[in-house]
């Protein structure tokens, strides 16, 4: 565990779990009247923020932000100043929102950051969210990016796969796709306070003794049983917890002492342990979900964005270092 939070980090799991924590709680018993009374209402509506909506979330100084159109989706290409050059990394990014909401415009600012501690391009993709699509169609999404990437000529072994939350479930899930489709695997994944299990026990039993600082237990099993598995319709979905990852590059998992989704972090670690995958398990003490979101603010979250850029750097050397030997062979 990384200790000595920052005030900063400590001040705002206070500030979460007094404001936003409530008004979520407040935001799931109406919603959850709501598919009582008519379960369709919430699944024929999108709830998606449009990027109108985070406008104010604009990318570090100078960075460049190139839009992209995929077959199923659009995505943009967020370049800082000192990313884009021949031989730098790329990240694949997917972000977070539950699978049902917030979009490119919500995870710009955060995006950029990374782009610049990583010195990558990002590739940041608006992939298709439930209600009124499938996590697999996301997945196919994720697919899609990485097939552009790959068709640009980028060396796929400069390639890491990231997101945060639902996103890094993504991440995970598309690494897994890759692999079964027979295309070159990534260099490597990078979760940030990742959903990586499908069982939600785990999550909901610590709730007492580590209290969640942004979610209520309410929420992530309501977000579960309504619309990952559209009131219970559903249950093909599938988790990298479940899955056979061996011969994934490394993850770098990234988490909260105090998050509900701690266990899946730590149930992700002893799988990779399993399957013979290097795993960079960093629990970041009393931090909330996604602090790294605040690093203009917040000393863990840029010193967490580091650690992003270490790892970044360190597996794309490896493994185009690993295919230049296997070429020199």
């Amino acid at each position: 565990m990384l200790a000595c939070p920052a005030w900063q980090t400590r001040v705002n799991a206070v500030a979460m779990a007094n404001t936003l924590k409530p008004l979520v709680f407040a935001v799931t018993m109406f919603s959850r009247a709501i598919n009582r009374l008519n379960p369709e209402i919430l699944q024929r509506n999108s709830l998606a923020v449009p990027d109108r909506m985070s406008a104010f979330m604009r990318p570090i100084k100078d960075t460049r932000i190139e839009k992209v159109q995929l077959p199923e989706c659009g995505a943009e290409w967020v370049i800082a100043p000192n990313a884009g050059n021949a031989g730098d990394p790329t990240i694949l990014y997917f972000h977070g929102g539950a699978f049902i909401t917030c979009g490119l415009g919500t995870h710009r600012r955060m995006i950029s950051h990374i782009s610049r501690g990583a010195r990558a391009r990002v590739l940041s993709v608006d992939y298709r969210m439930l209600p009124l699509h499938s996590i697999h169609d996301s997945v196919a999404d994720g697919l899609d990016a990485y097939r552009l990437i790959l068709a640009s000529g980028i060396n796929p072994a400069t390639v890491v796969f990231a997101g945060d939350s639902a996103g890094g479930f993504l991440a995970a899930m598309t690494a897994l796709r890759v692999k079964e489709e027979g295309m070159p695997l990534p260099a490597g994944q990078v979760l940030i306070s990742a959903l990586t299990d499908s069982d939600m026990a785990p999550k909901l039993r610590p709730r007492r003794a580590y209290p969640d600082a942004m979610f209520p237990a309410a929420t992530v099993k309501f977000i579960n049983d309504v619309f990952v598995t559209k009131n219970g319709t559903d249950l093909e979905t599938g988790s990298p917890v479940e899955s056979d990852l061996a011969g994934l590059g490394p993850f770098l998992q990234q988490v909260g002492s105090r998050e509900m989704l701690r266990n899946d972090a730590l149930r992700l670690a002893e799988r990779l342990d399993e399957d013979g995958v290097v795993d960079w398990l960093q629990i970041w003490d009393r931090a909330p979900h996604v602090f790294q979101i605040g690093a203009d603010v917040n000393p863990d979250a840029r010193r967490a964005i580091a650690e992003i850029g270490v790892f970044t750097q360190s597996v794309v050397a490896a493994a185009t270092a690993s295919v230049s030997d296997a070429n020199v062979g």
